[in-house]
């Protein structure tokens, strides 16, 4: 992709917003304990896991009740990493680019879906630390 057009690449961040159709929580949940056990087995030392910022607090809720579960797994070291800031990183030394991916995330922050999307995962954030959480929407 040239940098001068990261519209394609923003796809891949609306698209992951989008709930509908899957169970998005479980399949969140799973990826961090598999990806950690995956890590454990190979002897790795670090994990970063990549995901719209508006998610990491509850990705990193899912994290630390898994540390909690299974202790040995506060060995590895981990990241969670805004894949907008990834982005703003990549075009950074191309101004047309990143003003471009600015202005596109900035309407994708002010939509709707992305302001209701946000209060469902600072509602689960919060049912996971009162250990009441249920699952996608059941907050």
């Amino acid at each position: 992709m040239k940098p001068d057009t990261p519209i394609s690449t923003l796809k891949a961040l609306v698209q992951s917003a989008n709930w509908r159709g899957t169970d998005r929580t479980a399949a969140a949940a799973r990826s961090i304990e598999q990806s950690m056990r995956l890590a454990a087995s190979r002897g790795m030392k670090r994990v970063d896991f990549v995901l719209l910022g508006m998610r990491i607090p509850r990705a990193k809720a899912f994290y630390e009740k898994l540390i909690q579960d299974d202790p040995s797994l506060a060995e590895i070291e981990v990241e969670f990493i805004p894949a907008e800031d990834l982005l703003r990183e990549r075009y950074k030394d191309h101004p047309h680019a990143l003003q471009n991916f600015n202005e596109v995330f900035t309407e994708f922050e002010d939509s709707e879906s992305y302001k209701r999307t946000a209060g469902k995962e600072a509602a689960g954030v919060e049912a996971l630390k009162r250990d009441d959480y249920k699952g996608k929407g059941q907050y």
